[in-house]
């Protein structure tokens, strides 16, 4: 996907994947644009969602899921963080077992 950086720092940024615009003409299902935000995924992606039989989710159809459909911002941080630690506890020894072997049953 293609991103536009919303705002960015020396700790990290903010993108938002293009969507709003963005034209779509290859699908079953014929993309909407009538209505402000229509947009789509990129082509490869919906490309390959077709094979899945999900293409159309992708892009403004007119559905009433084009609401849910651009993509989210995505925020990525720099910087050092603290690993996480893990303690391990020590072994603990035991007695080695007494004989395994028992004697085979007599008869009489």
């Amino acid at each position: 996907a293609t991103f536009d950086t919303n705002s960015k720092n020396n700790t990290g940024f903010v993108a938002t994947p293009h969507w709003a615009g963005v034209e779509y003409n290859d699908g079953e299902v014929p993309q909407i644009r009538v209505f402000p935000g229509w947009g789509s995924w990129p082509l490869p992606m919906i490309k390959m969602m077709e094979r899945l039989g999900l293409g159309a989710y992708w892009y403004t159809t007119g559905s009433a899921a084009d609401a849910r459909k651009p993509g989210a911002p995505l925020t990525v941080g720099f910087g050092a963080t603290t690993a996480p630690t893990t303690s391990t506890p020590a072994p603990s020894t035991t007695k080695a077992p007494g004989s395994t072997t028992t004697a085979a049953p007599t008869t009489a």
